[in-house]
């Protein structure tokens, strides 16, 4: 039934949405092309200059003034063969307007031909899309999606967020409806380990999970936790912790998490915030 009854689309916001987004992408590109940066790097590459190629950035941006970069900030991570790894995680901690907006284009890229042309390409002519969910492919029996993945529209990241799921709208004299489990994993685990702190979390309303080690990860007090930071702790630690991830990795997610979702306490940013507590950096994460 919902296949076949389809989900609304603003084709009018749609349709603006994805010139408005091809326009920004073909304007922030003349941007980092005019840019004193840019005309070094085709200095360097010459015809193969490539403002898509990572590996061409990764070299610009960490490498040495000898090999032709600028080293503006020391690699964060490198390959076994010792060269500068190119994911965009690597490039988080650089604080320059070039790789900011370099990967503004990025985000803008995916949300333009992944997703807004994605819908365009399914919508049927009366403005509906009639995304395929499917029950017999995945192996934990939960439904995958496809044609396209309407399981999978951005939310975590606000910009992308913002500018999709405003393609969806509801039919006349209806509003959209959300049914949230609650917790139900966490449920679940607690009627097996019996944890008592956990049992206390999840029969007392008054208490808070996620907002608690936002406190104790951010050096925060009770009002200074906000809707975002709350979201970074259970994001990157809770749910993190409860499925096994190593501790390492967490403790770079929430240090990358406070560029990634723009954390603040009030009006000050968190780094900031962070500083005058004593933790001026991620640290070297080492397991020893």
């Amino acid at each position: 039934q919902i296949e076949s009854n389809g989900i609304r689309i603003d084709m009018s916001y749609l349709n603006d949405a994805i010139s408005r987004t091809a326009k920004s992408i073909k304007d922030k590109e003349r941007e980092l092309k005019e840019s004193k940066l840019y005309f070094r790097w085709k200095s360097i590459y010459g015809q193969k200059a490539k403002l898509g190629s990572r590996p061409q950035l990764s070299r610009m941006i960490f490498g040495s003034k000898a090999q032709g970069g600028l080293g503006l900030a020391p690699p964060t991570e490198v390959t076994d063969r010792g060269n500068v790894k190119a994911e965009k995680d690597a490039f988080e901690h650089v604080d320059h307007p070039f790789v900011k907006t370099y990967f503004e284009i990025e985000k803008l890229r995916k949300v333009h031909s992944t997703y807004l042309m994605g819908i365009l390409r399914e919508v049927d002519s009366n403005g509906y899309l009639h995304p395929v969910f499917n029950n017999h492919l995945v192996a934990t029996f939960r439904l995958s999606c496809s044609d396209p993945n309407f399981q999978n529209m951005p939310i975590r990241d606000p910009v992308m967020g913002e500018i999709i799921r405003r393609c969806f709208i509801p039919r006349e004299g209806h509003h959209f409806g959300e049914l949230d489990y609650v917790a139900l994993e966490v449920r679940i685990a607690a009627c097996y380990h019996k944890d008592p702190a956990m049992l206390r979390y999840i029969q007392d309303k008054t208490t808070d999970m996620h907002r608690d080690m936002a406190m104790q990860i951010y050096k925060l007090t009770l009002n200074e936790v906000n809707k975002m930071s709350r979201f970074a702790a259970k994001s990157y630690f809770v749910f993190a912790q409860f499925y096994g991830d190593y501790y390492v990795h967490c403790a770079k997610g929430l240090w990358k998490a406070i560029d990634r979702l723009n954390l603040k306490v009030g009006d000050t940013p968190m780094k900031e915030h962070l500083r005058k507590k004593g933790i001026k950096e991620l640290g070297t994460c080492s397991p020893d």
